[in-house]
């Protein structure tokens, strides 16, 4: 059985937490992610928060990207272990 206490959206994870992109519910968050290369399957870094929280940055792969805190709600991750290297690059 899973463990449901490692799925959460985007917008949940702490600055450093990796997850794995599982699902994007909003289509307007789909079809923007898509246009970024970004995809269920790829690995994401929680980099940096704005002091109000909004937008929040994400690196996947070697890209920083940025999304609305309501966009990052919208997108399911499985958190993975600190040290998981991005995609399978090795870890600096």
């Amino acid at each position: 059985m899973p463990d449901h206490s490692l799925h959460t959206t985007l917008d949940r994870l702490p600055r450093g937490a990796r997850a794995v992109l599982r699902h994007i519910r909003s289509a307007e968050a789909r079809i923007a992610l898509l246009n970024m290369g970004v995809m269920p399957g790829d690995l994401i870094e929680l980099t940096d928060l704005t002091l109000g929280g909004c937008p929040i940055a994400f690196r996947v792969r070697s890209t920083k990207i940025a999304l609305r805190r309501a966009v990052a709600a919208t997108v399911e991750v499985e958190r993975v272990e600190e040290t998981a290297p991005l995609n399978g690059a090795p870890r600096p």
